[in-house]
């Protein structure tokens, strides 16, 4: 395992939002800033209600309540995330290490369906505002202030396999995904000559309350494939000497997510039809593909 990245230095700083709820990823990473790496946290969530049970869930893990607190706000405003860059400042000092990882999945349907156009573009407009312009705006609101302080310092970015190998089904989702792989890797190439990094995280199939549907979760019932929250953090802090941090699950290992993603990426090499690995005349070619990538690895 290489050494902890600089920005992870006892009595660091750190920002994470989407960490409301006492669960979930966001909440994950911030445990383990809190308790292995001994960072001063600032957490954040649209709710007051998830934070107080993050909170609550932080205090019953060991965790000093001195050593964090929360800021409500809706990432998808950016006066809201002006304002939670200020507050993370003023209490902080400065901020080492920023989790943008607010996000939500509100299904959309493909354009042949009928539906309401008028409750399509709500969907639309509140998974781009959250999951693309929260993003934006947090990297506006704290990339120049966190280059200003001429310190090691990182920013990790949530994305998702969706926004690279678009799986048919939930366009504005994989379309907001999509948006923010793009985002982080301008983000991180403009950041070279400076002293942070950034950082794609990529989850893998992870039992979260996304894919359990927005309903209370029961890591009881965790599907055998998934991986937990706690394993996608621990992939992070593993693997911040990589810009690409996409995680497997127990389903799915490195060499099949890179024969996917490498499937799609030919559709442009080889002019084939849009999204071919779901058309049922390339589904012998795909099969064929995948089980020669994917052999004895």
């Amino acid at each position: 395992m290489p050494a902890p990245h600089p920005a992870l230095a006892q009595g660091n700083t750190a920002v994470v939002t989407g960490a409301g709820g006492g669960a979930g990823i966001g909440y994950a990473i911030a445990l383990q800033l809190l308790q292995r790496y001994g960072l001063k946290v600032l957490l954040s969530d649209l709710s007051t209600d998830a934070l107080e049970r993050t909170s609550e869930a932080l205090v019953k893990a060991g965790v000093d309540s001195a050593a964090f607190f929360t800021h409500a706000a809706d990432v998808s405003q950016w006066e809201e995330v002006k304002e939670l860059s200020n507050v993370a400042f003023e209490k902080l000092g400065r901020v080492d290490f920023l989790i943008l990882n607010a996000g939500v999945q509100r299904p959309t349907k493909d354009f042949t369906e009928i539906s309401s156009a008028d409750d399509q573009l709500a969907a639309w407009n509140q998974t781009l505002g959250v999951n693309f312009y929260g993003v934006l705006h947090g990297t506006q609101a704290f990339t120049d202030r966190m280059v200003a302080q001429s310190t090691p310092a990182a920013i990790v970015v949530t994305g998702s396999k969706q926004g690279i190998t678009q799986p048919p089904g939930n366009p504005a989702y994989n379309v907001s995904k999509s948006a923010v792989k793009s985002l982080t890797e301008s983000l991180a190439h403009s950041l070279i000559p400076t002293s942070v990094s950034a950082h794609l995280l990529v989850p893998g199939y992870t039992y979260t309350k996304l894919t359990a549907g927005g309903n209370d979760f029961d890591h009881a019932n965790k599907p055998a494939a998934a991986w937990t929250s706690d394993q996608v953090a621990e992939e992070l802090f593993a693997r911040l000497d990589e810009f690409y941090i996409i995680c497997p699950d127990n389903d799915v290992n490195w060499a099949l997510d890179s024969a996917r993603m490498e499937w799609n990426a030919n559709d442009i090499l080889k002019k084939r039809p849009a999204l071919s690995r779901w058309h049922p005349e390339y589904e012998k070619e795909f099969a064929e593909f995948v089980k020669s990538k994917t052999a004895a690895k």
